[in-house]
């Protein structure tokens, strides 16, 4: 009878650990980072790379084409502070861009988040995916005004 009660105890002990981790890995505060998911993020047009990290470096290219296309025209980059930025974001599940957030040059990092804000209104991205389910995903963008 002991044996038996030590072990139901076990079991149930087990049962309530395993819940509690599930129930975890459902919350919405996960933030994966593009080794951890299974899907990368999807930038169109990087859609045709068969690996992960094609993607990524396709994905890197063209945010920085759109970066600089939308920074040099909404801004005259020769009156803007010089320095170096560095900006993380997540792509969220729903496809958009969000949590911005600036290291760096205190000077140039608004005109930087005013881009991203601008670029998010404009793009839509194919979500990242982990276990088949739409995760958000971080990255981090270097910038620099020269």
């Amino acid at each position: 009878m002991k044996q038996l009660t030590l072990l139901f105890l076990c079991f149930s002990a087990l049962s309530c650990a395993q819940e509690t981790k599930t129930h975890e890995l459902k919350g919405e505060s996960i933030i994966y980072t593009s080794k951890e998911v299974d899907q990368m993020a999807v930038f169109e047009g990087c859609d045709l790379y068969p690996t992960t990290q094609e993607n990524v470096t396709c994905f890197s290219n063209k945010m920085n084409q759109i970066f600089i296309q939308f920074f040099k025209t909404k801004f005259d980059v020769t009156t803007l502070p010089k320095g170096v930025v560095k900006i993380t974001y997540v792509i969220g599940k729903e496809g958009k861009l969000k949590d911005f957030k600036g290291q760096g040059n205190e000077g140039l990092i608004p005109y930087a988040l005013e881009v991203f804000e601008e670029i998010n209104q404009t793009i839509s991205f194919q979500p990242a995916t982990k276990n088949g389910v739409s995760v958000d995903v971080k990255f981090a963008m270097p910038i620099k005004n020269e």
